[in-house]
């Protein structure tokens, strides 16, 4: 009987002996980055050493001549980061000297507004007197009609007490020509209020048209500046991009220098330490090789059909006693009950492959769809523990559609297995996944790459790192204009893995240029932007070192020169604060224009 079990130990057995490849896999992957890294170490050591590599003459000349298009780019670089600070002084002293012509006739047009606003109210009152007074003089006409119309004292019929009415007429003609006199003084005043509010209200206009010219002298004095800043930066990130490129070229020929001068077994002394990292790595290598050679072996001794059995047993003796349970209870139908028993034992195909087949007959059953996802993310992650390259395909397909928890599990198994330049575009997309399980592994994956492009967009993703922690399967929503109470620059992308809402910060780019989208916030805000410092002085000059939103974007290597958009202001106790401000960069990871929407709470 033991022996006829022992496929259900030798099952186990090979469970762990899968866990074990998988660790030995990873192991491995990691030896092999390793030498490669060792590889280009040594051949870094050979060629800063000036060892002799007269053997290599073709990669000797490869490396020259990358060396030599390097120092032409660094001084290229070097020579745009002067033009570009000496264009961000001539801007920044452009904008003080109109800063200095403006603030005078700002401060004259507000005594003007002020004046002009009295003179209205005093102007208001007066209109208000006059129309008083002629309603009380109309009112006294009338009265005095009626007093005309009114018998004579002692006349027939009569009731007044004689020497009434004309005491009464006397006392109204006097209230009369008192207002008459009031009225006529009040006349010439209004005409000399109104003269004054035309006066104060031109003077208003000629400040304020004043203050559009110093604007339009400000925005024609300033765009030639911007233009050569935009050239700049456009040649400063070319020649980045080129010395990028240019540094993974010269990895790769020393890689293949060291590679070349291991098999050679050079015996200069000035490469025998990185020989002998090499060498160590190999043994290692060798070892963890050994190990899953003979794991392997183990496995492919196994009788055929071994696995088969096990998975049968195990997951068909439950139902089996299921069955017997079903069928003891419900004596009135025992047709029934032996019926799905026999069913249950002729039944060979593996229950997993059933689970999966019930599901996709069958999405939109919850239970049927939590045990197919749970077996197919298991099989998919067996995939990638394989570290077989030629299971890609196959998983960047699952990333690009299907169940959440499924491209989740496809991000992690192509970073087990390393991904290619073919992974790199879609793992990038789906690093902006609205679920935040699928960003996740998609990063994992992308950590896995050690060309430069991608080091950078790694950094990019850790540097806008969220403080929140979202549910790994919720969907994020993006946030309309009305959300974020300012408008949204038209076609821009939400980028969900540098926003962090609950904390008032939304993330977008887009392929247009930083001028266009400045011109779209500047025009909203009716200011112009700002540098970094001039960002903070006005409006965070009281926060600790350090503390102000600026800070996020220091690293001109991810953002470039930032310019910040004040879109809306609120004082407290005096001190102007930036209530909603957005920031216009280059996102040079993903080489678009990014920008960021900030408000003083959360959304």
């Amino acid at each position: 009987m033991s022996g006829k079990l022992a496929f259900i130990s030798e099952g186990f057995a090979e469970i762990g002996r899968k866990a074990k490849r998988y660790r030995l896999r990873a192991h491995l992957a990691g030896e092999d980055r390793q030498r490669q890294e060792a590889l280009a170490r040594l051949g870094r050591s050979a060629w800063e050493a000036k060892v002799d590599l007269s053997g290599f003459a073709e990669l000797r000349s490869q490396l020259g001549n990358l060396e030599q298009r390097a120092g032409e780019l660094e001084a290229t670089a070097r020579q745009l980061e002067q033009q570009k600070e000496m264009l961000q002084k001539q801007r920044a002293a452009q904008v003080a000297s109109f800063d200095a012509l403006r603030q005078p006739a700002l401060e004259a047009k507000g005594r003007t507004d002020a004046a002009l606003q009295s003179a209205r109210e005093q102007l208001g009152q007066q209109e208000r007197t006059i129309s008083g007074l002629e309603n009380r003089l109309a009112a006294m006409a009338a009265e005095s009609a009626r007093l005309q119309a009114a018998p004579a004292p002692g006349a027939a019929g009569s009731a007044a007490p004689p020497g009434s009415q004309p005491a009464d007429k006397i006392k109204l003609e006097l209230e009369q020509n008192a207002l008459a006199a009031q009225l006529a003084a009040a006349g010439p005043a209004k005409n000399t209020l109104v003269a004054e509010v035309g006066r104060l209200n031109g003077e208003s206009q000629s400040w304020a048209d004043k203050l559009a010219g110093i604007e339009a002298q400000r925005k024609a004095a300033l765009a030639p500046i911007d233009g050569d800043l935009a050239r700049v930066d456009q040649e400063s990130r070319n020649a980045k991009q080129q010395a990028t490129a240019l540094a993974g070229r010269q990895t790769e020929c020393l890689t293949q220098l060291g590679s070349a001068l291991y098999e050679a077994k050079a015996a200069d002394p000035a490469l025998a330490e990185g020989m002998q990292a090499i060498a160590a790595i190999d043994q290692s290598r060798a070892g963890t090789q050994a190990g899953l050679e003979a794991s392997l072996a183990l496995t492919r001794s196994m009788p055929q059909g071994t696995m088969l059995k096990f998975w049968s047993v195990l997951v068909l003796v439950p139902v089996l006693v299921f069955s017997v349970v079903y069928g003891f209870y419900y004596r009135s139908a025992p047709a029934q009950g032996e019926l799905a028993a026999t069913t249950a034992e002729s039944n060979v195909e593996p229950a997993r492959d059933a689970i999966v087949q019930a599901f996709v007959s069958s999405p939109g059953d919850p239970s049927r769809r939590k045990a197919g996802v749970r077996v197919l993310r298991a099989d998919i992650l067996l995939l990638g523990s394989s570290a077989n390259p030629a299971y890609l395909p196959q998983l960047t397909k699952i990333l690009g559609s299907g169940e959440p928890e499924l491209r989740a599990a496809a991000a992690n198994a192509i970073g087990m297995i390393r991904p290619g330049a073919a992974e790199i575009p879609l793992l990038t997309r789906a690093l902006n996944d609205p679920i935040p399980a699928v960003r996740n592994g998609a990063l994992s994956a992308l950590e896995q790459a050690k060309d430069a492009p991608t080091q950078l967009l790694v950094r990019r993703v850790h540097a806008a790192a969220s403080t929140s922690r979202p549910r790994p399967l919720e969907p994020q929503p993006v946030p309309d204009a009305g959300r974020l109470t300012v408008p949204v620059y038209a076609d821009a992308t939400f980028l969900h893995f540098a926003s962090d809402l609950e904390a008032g910060r939304a993330a977008f780019s887009t392929p247009d240029s930083m001028q266009k989208v400045l011109e779209f916030y500047t025009s909203k805000a009716g200011r112009p932007g700002m540098n970094a410092e001039e960002f903070t002085r006005l409006y965070f000059a009281g926060l600790p070192a350090g503390a102000a939103p600026v800070n996020r974007y220091s690293d001109q290597e991810l953002y470039g020169m930032p310019t910040f958009v004040a879109v809306r202001e609120s004082s407290v106790n005096g001190i102007t604060k930036a209530a909603c401000f957005v920031v216009v960069f280059e996102d040079r990871a993903l080489a678009r224009t990014g920008f960021e929407v900030f408000l003083d709470r959360s959304l």
